[in-house]
């Protein structure tokens, strides 16, 4: 194994300025990612006291509730040390862990807080906290594989309740295994193929939730390290949060204003609108029969969007006091919850998450908090052998295979220089320069011998076959060769771009654990060098 760095070309132009530290997108933020940002964070968050010794609790009943949970919870020991600090990243709890990003994002959580902890010299953790509470079943309840020219999707056809958290969707371990049995299937058989399928069965059977399955799978991945594993929709992180729930249903008018304005703000900067944020929402959801509804606030009431239900606030107040679990964030409130129970050293997110945080700094300013560093994920790139030659015999640098554009704009080359020689046409103009030539031939021969006057037909029906032959040839021969190099560029875009976006985005890490085992993840972490935003390419 082998890794190789880029750094991928921003598109986006918030993304473009925030990655280069430009003042114009770094001023959304409350600390930058460099030095003097780290130092001024952390004499913030030793300004700050937090519930340690029930943080610690907790994780540690839910990591060692996991098969592989131990490390992590002899990691979390250091939690009791004042001085212990957090690196957190977060997804949906994806079937069979999702899209292979999720597992870009755990190796940067990891790597960052190595990172950090060997830098400053004092404890920091890596935790992965599990979007439980997200209700987007569409999103979550399928794999992706790469197929012949195309992605072979394994959809979830089990029970499910639709708007109910992932964390509480009806886990039956049967249906589960139909559906690890039907993802497997999609995959060819390899001498690795039966071990890992035993293992994630037994996973299954160790699960109580299609939450905690995802749990029981990222800390099998990552079993030769601390990764935290943190699933936020249990009650008891819900009575942890009461505090915040209660504050944010006190001043709902302010949580508004304060949204408004971080989006003002962006747009001042010169950053176009963030995209899927209610702004008339009151930023909360109520849980009615294990249903999330969406509040709004509007003169006073609070009002379900789905069924239209009306609330008062003095109402959700003793709720929020006696039954927390009805509650749950969004994604404005939700990077409020995590900075109110855990010092939160850096959150590392993706790109369409950093987006939704450049609007927070008014909203963290509102309920005297501070946005903590946010770095951009790794992006974790898998060149399989195959690709390599492919690449090595179309004389493709490896670092170019990050470069979709480049890898595009080589197809197109090879597409326009299909026929460099149009064999037809110069068939055509060989024969018509030979007609006249071999037509005195002919009359010779006929003068000669009149009697076999058809022996020069021949003869001429024959020259013009074989002339034409070649010319056919000679087509067909460059678009042979034509063809060799448009499957190998097509092999190396299939499997690094399919649909033309990156394979992380899309594919599920089972496929690459079948060909190389499930310690993977785990070699690949050992491996990478953190860098906030860092392209990396995998030669396996």
């Amino acid at each position: 194994m082998k890794v190789l760095y880029g750094q991928p070309t921003e598109n986006n132009h918030f993304l473009h300025d925030y990655q280069r530290g430009e003042p114009s997108a770094r001023q959304l933020f409350h600390y930058a990612g460099n030095t003097q940002g780290v130092q001024d964070r952390l004499r913030y968050l030793d300004d700050r006291s937090f519930e340690r010794q029930r943080l610690k609790q907790l994780l540690q009943n839910y990591n060692d509730s996991l098969q592989y949970g131990g490390r992590a919870v002899t990691a979390l020991e250091k939690l009791e040390n004042e001085e212990t600090v957090i690196v957190v990243g977060g997804q949906q709890a994806g079937m069979l862990t999702g899209p292979s990003m999720v597992i870009s994002k755990a190796v940067s959580v990891i790597k960052l807080a190595e990172h950090e902890q060997k830098r400053l010299g004092r404890p920091v953790l890596p935790l992965f906290w599990i979007a439980g509470e997200d209700h987007d079943w569409e999103e979550v309840n399928h794999v992706n594989f790469p197929g012949e020219g195309h992605l072979s999707k394994t959809r979830f056809e089990g029970n499910f309740l639709p708007n109910v958290p992932v964390s509480e969707q009806p886990f039956n371990p049967e249906e589960a295994e139909a559906f690890v049995e039907e993802a497997f299937s999609k995959l060819r058989e390899t001498p690795l193929t039966n071990e890992l399928r035993n293992e994630v069965n037994v996973l299954v059977h160790s699960s109580a939730s299609w939450s905690q399955f995802f749990a029981e799978m990222m800390r099998w991945l990552f079993k030769d390290t601390d990764l935290i594993m943190m699933d936020p929709q249990q009650p008891k992180w819900r009575e942890l949060g009461a505090p915040l729930l209660k504050s944010l249903l006190s001043v709902p008018e302010k949580i508004k204003e304060a949204v408004y304005q971080g989006s003002a703000e962006r747009a001042a900067a010169g950053y176009g609108e963030v995209k899927g944020i209610n702004f008339d929402s009151g930023h909360l959801f109520y849980h009615i029969n294990h249903v999330r509804h969406l509040l709004e606030y509007k003169g006073g009431i609070w009002r379900s969007r789905r069924s239209g239900e009306t609330m008062k606030t003095g109402e959700l107040l003793e709720e929020a006091v006696h039954a927390p679990f009805r509650f749950s964030t969004d994604v404005v409130t939700r990077p409020l919850m995590q900075e109110q129970m855990l010092p939160v050293l850096h959150f590392v997110a993706g790109p369409g998450e950093l987006q939704y945080w450049s609007l927070l700094k008014p909203l963290f300013e509102t309920m005297g908090l501070r946005v903590p560093i946010v770095q951009k994920r790794m992006e974790i790139h898998y060149a399989t052998r195959q690709v390599q030659q492919a690449a090595e015999k179309e004389h493709l640098p490896f670092r170019e295979l990050l470069n979709l554009p480049v890898l595009e704009q080589k197809l197109q080359e090879v597409k326009h220089a299909a026929l460099e020689v149009d064999g037809k046409a110069k068939a055509a103009q060989v024969m018509e320069k030979m007609k006249e030539a071999h037509a005195a031939l002919a009359d010779e021969w006929i003068r000669q011998f009149p009697s076999q006057e058809s022996f020069a037909e021949e003869n001429w029906r024959r020259i013009e076959k074989e002339v034409r032959y070649l010319g056919d040839r000679l087509d067909a021969e460059q678009e042979r060769t034509v063809q060799v190099h448009l499957r190998r560029l097509e092999l190396i875009i299939g499997q690094l771009y399919p649909r033309r976006e990156p394979a992380e985005r899309q594919v599920n890490i089972l496929f690459m654990l079948n060909e190389f085992g499930g310690c993977l993840p785990s070699q690949v972490t050992a491996k990478i060098e953190w860098k906030s935003g860092r392209q990396n390419i995998i030669l396996l």
